[in-house]
Parts: structure tokens; sequence; C-alpha cells
């Protein structure tokens, strides 16, 4: 019991954590909060706990804060397209105003990190995708065998289609996809690693291909994509 709850405890303080840092970048890059939106830490950490905590995403720390738009405080979660825009804006504009002979380690750096951080990004989709476990256990109920599922070939493709999609249209390009389509990436990717429905995962591991690719995928691109969930899994007796 007092090994469960460490790992209970270590598992709460890394998604307090998690969540604090989002929270804190998100403050940096001008949002407004009227409270501070990451939960204290409770006198009995349970699974329930540690899941609300999972559960609360970038996407879901904005729904809950304001933003400033040409002198006006709105509300992101009904203003989402206006505020992407404003801050969309003010990254352009930032960017132009450096001086040529000015260093790049500065405060625009920084500002465009946050946003990486914040919504998307080259580097913090290629780790997440790395974060990803090479393999999902799902359990199935007494008596009944328990499936493995192997996630490394999804892992492998999502990284070479980045790649490749790097090569085709650049850095800017992709970072600006992988920022309008942050919130999609991020729930895949969410549902891959936590969700326990393994028809879930596979469907969460089959929409991030469209997604980098900018387009619907072939038809002979989707038969080949079907073609890694028809691979037997491996199961033993529970």
């Amino acid at each position: 019991m007092r090994k469960e709850n460490n790992t209970l405890l270590k598992e709460y303080k890394k998604q307090r954590k998690r969540v604090l840092s989002a929270y804190r970048r998100l403050e940096k890059m001008g949002f407004l909060f009227d409270k501070n939106p990451v939960p204290k830490i409770p006198k009995k950490i349970t699974q329930a706990s540690v899941k609300r905590l999972a559960n609360i995403t970038p996407e879901k720390l904005r729904e809950k804060s304001e933003y400033i738009v040409d002198d006006r405080i709105l509300k992101y979660k009904s203003h989402k397209v206006q505020v992407k825009q404003e801050i969309k804006r003010l990254r352009k504009t930032l960017k132009e105003s450096i001086p040529i002979n000015i260093p790049k380690v500065s405060y625009i750096d920084k500002f465009r990190q946050q946003i990486e951080e914040t919504f998307g990004g080259i580097e913090n989709f290629r780790n997440d995708v790395v974060d990803l476990p090479d393999d999902r256990a799902f359990y199935h109920g007494r008596g009944v065998p328990v499936t493995f599922m192997d996630l490394s070939p999804y892992k492998n493709l999502f990284m070479s289609l980045l790649d490749d999609r790097i090569a085709e249209d650049g850095e800017e390009f992709v970072e600006q996809l992988l920022y309008e389509n942050a919130d999609k990436i991020s729930g895949n990717l969410k549902a891959i690693q936590y969700d326990s429905d393994e028809q879930r995962v596979v469907h969460s591991c089959e929409s991030i291909p469209p997604i980098l690719k900018g387009r619907p995928l072939s038809r002979q691109e989707a038969e080949d994509l079907s073609s890694i969930s028809d691979i037997d899994y491996d199961a033993e007796e529970y």
C-alpha cells in the first residue's frame, strides 16, 4: 500500500508540475487568469485526483483565461480565433522588428519559444512522440486475455511524415501547421498514451498522419496505415 501511495504521489507531482509550467508559459504570453487554475495538492491523493490533473491540457487552461485584443479583454473560450490571430500578429510584428545587428538570443526568441512550447512546435512534437510508450496493454476483464499493442510503427511513421513535410515545405511552414492543429494533435497523442479503449487508440494513431500531410490520405496510404493496426496483438491470460 505504501509503495502504491508513493507511486501516486510521484505521478501527481509530475502532472502538477506539467500543468504549472503550462500555466506560467501562458501568463508570460499575455493570457490573463482571475485565479491560479492549478489545483492545490489534496490531503489524500487517489487515482481519480491524478487523472483529473492528467486531463488538464494547455487548451483547457486557455479556456479559463482572457486576452487583450485591440484594448479589449476577450474571453479566450468564446474568442479563440481572434486571440490566436492576435498572437500570430504579435509574433510576426516582433520578428520583423528585430534590427539586423541584434543577436538572435533576445526577448523575441523567448516569446517565440513560449508560443511553440504552448501551442506546438517541431521539437515539442518530436519530444511528445518519443515520450509515447512503445506498446500498450489493454485489459478486458477477469479471465479475458490481455492484449498488447505495438506503437513503435506509428511512432516511426509520425517522425518520418514530419521529416518529409519539413523537407518539402520548410520548418516555418511546419511550425505553423503544428500550431494551427495543436489541439487535435495534443488530444490524439494523449489518447494514444492514456485511453483504455484500444479502438480509440487506433483511431487516434490514424488521425495524426492526415494532419501532418495537410490533406486526407489517398486510398493506398489509408490501406498502408490500416495494415499497421491489422498486426496481431500479443495476448496473455490475466
